[in-house]
């Protein structure tokens, strides 16, 4: 099963396997009725492997946009996505 590990600004690192369910968070496009940005789970996405680029692509798509993530069974820690420095593929 491919991996790739991607490394945060804390010096942190999380691998992330082929197939795994990764639920990114996002603020909404407007503003709710009492005038307030709620941010919202959105849909699960599952990585998938790129014969060329390894995970990566499947990675980038499914966090472009989220200020947050977490992996799908792991909602007790959630992971900023701006703090991704490197995505190294296995």
């Amino acid at each position: 099963m491919e991996t790739s590990k991607l490394y945060f600004s804390d010096g942190k690192s999380l691998t992330i396997k082929e197939g795994d369910l990764i639920v990114p968070v996002k603020l909404p496009a407007n503003r709710d009725d009492n005038g307030q940005i709620q941010p919202f789970y959105d849909m699960p996405f599952e990585t998938w492997y790129h014969t060329s680029y390894g995970l990566a692509p499947s990675i980038i798509e499914g966090l472009l946009n989220s200020i947050y993530f977490c992996l799908a069974g792991k909602t007790d820690i959630l992971y900023n996505s701006n703090s991704i420095t490197r995505i190294e593929n296995d």
